[in-house]
């Protein structure tokens, strides 16, 4: 079982797929290690670690991961923990068939890092485009024949970006799990939802918490599109340095 270690005071940075999923913390952030749960541990069921949380944590709120039964809206997500009282600290998205996640420190856990995922995201994927205009800039002062294949996946880049911030500046749902500080009666309440899939309480371990990773939805096989010809590649690129 592939897990995050979240030691004290360290927050986890988000996946940057395409320039659209982003990392949202106030805080000087460390990227931790991957790592496997020893076998003896990940045999523990989920009620003898509520049962390790009430022994040893007895005064800390519990990390745990909510997987939804499907894509959710913020709106939906927002709701759902509301009721439980629980806080998020990880938000996992999928749009336009790309993963990201966005992550603040624990101890700051709150639902405004639903709205802040989907801002934050919009904020990076508008950066992203002023490095990719700087890029066709450059191929287009420079010629792009040695560099075909370089200036083609800059073109499909854009059409991506383009692609994940329609989505992003829509209302269309892109949260599949998140990580959270709760009670455990907060936690078997997000259970009973009809909207969640999984509730999985962290393990303690010797100087740390471990989180279970969500399952991910399925990717689809994309395929780029054609080769351009270089009239069409050369319009593709001006395309991108005329975009706001």
């Amino acid at each position: 079982m592939k897990i995050y270690i979240i030691a004290t005071g360290i927050a986890i940075t988000g996946l940057l797929t395409a320039g659209v999923a982003a990392v949202n913390s106030p805080k000087q952030v460390e990227v931790t290690q991957t790592t496997e749960v020893s076998s003896n541990l990940s045999l523990l069921t989920v009620d003898q670690r509520f049962l390790d949380w009430k022994k040893n944590k007895q005064q800390q709120p519990i990390h745990a991961l909510v997987q939804f039964d499907k894509i959710r809206s913020d709106q939906q997500v927002k709701q759902i923990l509301e009721k439980s009282g629980a806080k998020p600290y990880q938000v996992f998205m999928f749009l336009n068939n790309e993963y990201g996640s966005t992550t603040i420190d624990p101890q700051d856990a709150s639902l405004a890092i639903i709205d802040g995922a989907r801002s934050r995201s919009i904020e990076m994927s508008e950066k992203h485009h002023k490095g990719i205009q700087a890029r066709a800039s450059r191929f287009l002062k420079e010629g792009f024949k040695e560099g075909r294949e370089i200036a083609e996946d800059l073109a499909f880049q854009e059409a991506d970006r383009k692609a994940n911030l329609k989505v992003l500046r829509g209302n269309v749902p892109i949260i599949y799990a998140v990580k959270v500080v709760a009670s455990e009666e907060g936690l078997k309440s997000i259970e009973k939802s009809q909207q969640v899939s999984l509730v999985e309480p962290g393990y303690i371990l010797p100087n740390a918490i471990a989180v279970p990773d969500p399952m991910p939805p399925e990717q689809k096989l994309l395929l780029k599109a054609s080769k351009k010809s270089d009239k069409q590649l050369e319009q593709a690129l001006k395309n991108i340095l005329n975009e706001e």
